[in-house]
């Protein structure tokens, strides 16, 4: 990359310094990553972006901080209970949003980004319903209100049912089959990309 092209990529006007304009770039993609729905394709193209930003920031004399006490967040959902792994997932990508907050440098950032979708996409495959099957209109990008999430899976846990399974059982109006169905869609589309 040439001084010209960096410029480009990480334009500093005026009185701005070079640091400030990289973590503020880099601030900005946290808050994307922070606010979108995870996406392979989506997620890919902005961390393509801020490895190009990194680049411009080294071609134009910035180093990045070392990245001193990062842990990867490690998950896997193997349990057949909803309740149980709804809490994982909401625990791991909690660590993961916590570590793209905290995270100094581009690599972390990217890493962590990358992670969100990794954890989405083991959580969505516990979801799995066959789609042929379902007349439903649904936005994959519009997330269940947590509380009324939680009230869904106790209700359904009150009728002495717990797995996934079960959820295929239930009427497309409950809103568990509605996150299955949600979910289902997210993953054919990740599949598809």
């Amino acid at each position: 990359m040439t001084i010209e092209e960096a410029k480009l990529n990480l334009p500093v006007a005026g009185d701005d310094f070079l640091e400030d304009a990289f973590e503020t770039k880099l601030f900005e993609f946290k808050q994307f990553f922070l606010a979108s729905l995870p996406t392979s394709k989506l997620f890919q193209a902005k961390i393509k972006r801020i490895e190009q930003l990194s680049e411009a920031y080294s071609v134009l004399g910035g180093k990045e901080k070392e990245e001193i006490n990062h842990q990867e967040v490690h998950f896997s959902f193997s349990s057949e209970n909803v309740k149980e792994v709804i809490q994982a997932y909401q625990k791991k990508s909690s660590e993961i949003k916590l570590n793209l907050l905290n995270a100094s440098n581009s690599r972390i950032t990217a890493a962590s980004a990358s992670q969100l979708v990794s954890c989405l996409r083991e959580f969505a495959s516990k979801w799995q319903l066959n789609l042929e099957q379902v007349n439903s209109s649904i936005k994959i990008s519009k997330t269940p209100d947590q509380m009324q999430l939680l009230k869904a899976i106790n209700d359904f846990n009150q009728e002495n049912k717990f797995t996934f399974e079960e959820i295929k059982s239930l009427p497309e109006d409950n809103l568990l089959k509605q996150e299955a169905i949600r979910l289902s869609l997210w993953l054919k589309f990740e599949n598809n990309v």
